[in-house]
């Protein structure tokens, strides 16, 4: 498995390289929509967030005084536009991220901002936040467009403080053409609200924006956790790689930097994200990705591939090009490519890059890049995976899934166990390692014997994966088959009712098994309290009684669908 270092990778030309070839029609088409869909996107922002409207650009006095962090030089050159301008750095990195010290916001106005949101959120919504998504994960939070007194408050200060901020930091960019800081428009900004519930580790991305910036809203003392990673950032004496900002300060930085917010492990920790676009400066490689996106969702799959390729020969050492072409490709059956140009990325344009290592070791898992299953080549990817960052859930649950296949139960059990006392883990993550260790426990009681106690801890295993996704058909029924074999038939017929409810439409056959499931354990069930009756010397029920108890039980459209299969099957 290669793994060499960042100047290790050697793209071959475009038209020599069948993985990366487009032809130039192709490519001047590709182009052109991407242009156009970042001119369009520029109108949106300077709509949405008119900050203009209080004259042009300029600082209400002194600028503020920055404490500049510096990036390695591997993710200086791997931004995905404007690299040599918005990192002109050298063999030892680039300033990068520069944050406000003394912060840029009083303790007062920022207290102001929070306040102002949770006030419209009491008057309109009962004081519950709007939820947004952020990668994988619902977060409380807004766009700030959509909140009037926030929104009114956000245009002043860019109009005086943020956008002069980031032209006094990125002076090459931002005053390269036009009207330098006044053609700067924001993409899209938000005010998140982030607890221990919501506020779980992002992935490592980049933002949709060539230039980014965070506010802290409020102060470190509230909130336990939290903080930004970035990928490449040269640490400090204190040995930090994690930048926490004091309540009203600002952090301005190119949004093609890999990062990740850290978990808040208590208290509320309030966040102003926005992303900053120049409507004269066409950022090609970030539209070309948000272009690939469009025709995966439109179904166009060969033409996200082509997008992906262009994208790729315009900005080389920009991993995330590589990998949403070789998405795509999965997408397309052709593994095997797929995997070549994950390759690309560990071998050489980012060694660093979990997510390629996990893709590809997800495809070496499976079999899909060669034919046949290569564990070995997987786990090494999913180690290296771990080497990256220790807390990398979804690699446990991929040395997990290896040691199933190996048939190693012992280390099955130990990765998932791993997996759900890890504190980063998702909540889907969670739920299919609980659902793994229950079935380990059903599986250890069929071949070793095992009573109430282990059947007890299997289903409190789906329980806890059922807290995690409530949705899944699958541990539903676990959980019902589980209770069965406990003589718990009420419990089991819950359970099975529920399975029914979550199966896939159209999904007939899961659904027909649930039901035959739920029509047994509600007789069982029926059966065991008649007994009760007989012995306390109560009459039996009547079959009419008897019907409308399972009716009751299975729910009326349940049992008539019931009784239709077992009608086709005379």
């Amino acid at each position: 498995m290669p793994r060499g270092g960042a100047e290790s990778i050697l793209l071959p030309p475009e038209e020599n390289d069948p993985l990366f070839r487009v032809g130039a029609e192709v490519r001047r088409s590709v182009l052109e929509e991407a242009r156009a869909l970042h001119e369009k996107a520029a109108a949106a922002a300077a709509t949405s967030c008119p900050w203009r409207d209080g004259g042009e650009a300029g600082d209400s006095g002194a600028l503020p005084s920055f404490v500049a962090r510096r990036v390695d030089a591997a993710c200086s050159r791997s931004l995905p536009d404007f690299g040599e301008e918005l990192l002109p750095g050298s063999d030892e990195g680039a300033e990068a991220i520069y944050v406000t010290e003394p912060p840029l916001f009083s303790a007062t106005e920022s207290r102001s901002v929070i306040d102002m949101a949770e006030e419209y959120f009491s008057a309109t919504n009962g004081g519950n936040w709007t939820t947004l998504k952020s990668g994988r994960f619902d977060i409380a939070g807004f766009w700030i467009k959509d909140v009037p007194a926030v929104h009114s408050w956000f245009k002043e200060a860019l109009r005086t403080r943020l956008l002069p901020s980031l032209e006094s930091n990125f002076p090459s960019f931002v005053g390269e053409a036009g009207d330098g800081v006044n053609d700067l428009v924001v993409d899209n900004a938000y005010v998140f609200r982030y607890t221990p519930e919501t506020g779980r580790r992002t992935d490592v991305h980049t933002d949709s924006g060539c230039l980014s910036f965070t506010i802290a809203l409020n102060g470190r003392d509230e909130y336990e956790g939290g903080g930004t990673w970035y990928e490449g950032l040269v640490e400090e004496e204190d040995g930090k790689s994690v930048i926490v900002m004091e309540e009203g300060a600002v952090s301005f930085r190119p949004g093609g930097i890999r990062h990740r917010g850290e978990s808040v492990t208590g208290g509320v920790r309030y966040v102003i994200g926005g992303f900053v676009a120049h409507r004269r400066r066409f950022e090609a490689v970030r539209m070309l990705c948000a272009l690939g996106f469009e025709k995966v969702g439109a179904g166009d799959l060969t033409g996200a591939a082509d997008v992906f390729r262009v994208a790729v020969s315009l900005s080389p050492r920009f991993d995330a090009a590589y990998i949403n072409l070789a998405d795509v490709l999965g997408k397309l059956g052709r593994q095997a490519e797929a995997a070549e140009v994950l390759r690309r990325v560990t071998g050489g344009v980012n060694p660093r890059s979990g997510e390629a290592w996990f893709s590809l070791g997800d495809l070496l898992r499976q079999g899909e890049a060669s034919g046949g299953a290569d564990l070995e080549g997987a786990a090494q990817c999913f180690d290296r995976c771990l080497e990256i960052d220790g807390r990398d859930a979804e690699a446990m649950a991929g040395h997990g899934a290896i040691c199933s296949a190996r048939r190693d139960q012992e280390g099955e059990r130990r990765w998932y166990e791993r997996v759900v006392k890890n504190e980063e883990t998702n909540r889907g993550t969670a739920a299919s390692a609980y659902c793994n260790l229950g079935v380990l426990l059903d599986e250890e009681r069929q071949r070793n014997g095992g009573g109430e106690d282990m059947i007890e801890r299997e289903i409190d295993m789906y329980r806890k994966a059922l807290d995690c996704d409530p949705e899944s058909y699958s541990t539903h029924f676990s959980l019902g088959a589980a209770c069965a074999e406990g003589g718990r038939w009420e419990e089991a017929a819950v359970a099975f009712r529920d399975a029914v409810g979550r199966a896939k439409e159209g999904d007939n056959e899961d659904i027909d098994r649930a039901l035959a499931a739920l029509y047994k354990a509600g007789l069982m069930s029926i059966n065991n309290e008649a007994k009760k009756q007989a012995e306390a010397g109560k009459a039996p029920a009547s079959q009419i009684e008897m019907m409308a108890k399972i009716t009751g039980i299975m729910g009326e459209k349940n049992f008539s669908r019931f009784r239709q299969n077992m009608a086709k099957k005379k």
